[in-house]
């Protein structure tokens, strides 16, 4: 699990990184390194996006974020958005066929899913997908997003939601990174929270 935090300076100018791998750490601050193809891609594309908004960037680590979710909820048994880096169950889904996961490429391609507690920390531009999804199978997952009320899909996330939401340590001035990737400029403003929700049909 990987997230970028600013400083409270309204412009932005030194930012810090707290990732959940000890390995991201080590590429983000050294700015690469020759064992990963995936981690020297994303720390690349890191550093050329701080180049042009800040003055500085570090990158820390968070031991245990997701033991600290499991506490709160329970432990999760699928992770619906994952790949070989930041993957926190025995049984997932990716977006990249490279990763080899044990339940398939796409969880979308796949139905039914399991009826387990997921877990899914999503782009985005699938919330309201995920949501749907997880209405019509009845299921019941912990999912860590943005506290971005204004968004579409924040009002049924409340709806959905059978306990109060958790706020994932040190998240203030987040930016948000989709599960861990930099696939896109970060989004700022929103705390992290983890909601445990249950599809109700």
């Amino acid at each position: 699990m990987t997230r970028t935090y600013s400083t409270s300076n309204p412009y932005y100018r030194a930012n810090m990184c707290w990732c959940g791998a000890p390995t991201t750490v080590a590429y983000i601050n050294r700015q690469g390194g020759v064992r990963s193809a995936a981690l020297l891609s994303t720390a690349e594309n890191l550093w050329l996006w701080a180049s042009e908004n800040v003055l500085s960037l570090k990158a820390l680590h968070i031991p245990g974020v997701a033991k600290q979710i499991w506490a709160q909820f329970g432990k999760a048994e699928v992770d619906l958005f994952a790949n070989q880096r930041n993957s926190h169950c025995t049984l997932w889904f990716s977006l990249a066929r490279q990763d080899n996961p044990p339940l398939g490429v796409d969880a979308f391609a796949h139905e039914p899913w399991p009826r387990k507690l997921l877990y899914a920390f999503p782009p985005l531009r699938l919330m309201l997908l995920l949501l749907k999804r997880l209405r019509q199978e009845r299921l019941s997952v912990i999912l860590v997003a943005p506290d971005r009320r204004s968004a579409p899909w924040h009002a049924e996330v409340t709806q959905m939601m059978v306990s109060q939401p958790w706020t994932v340590p040190q998240v203030w001035g987040a930016l948000s990174q989709e599960a861990g990737a930099i696939g896109a400029l970060p989004t700022l403003g929103q705390p992290l929270q983890a909601w445990l929700l249950r599809g109700t049909g």
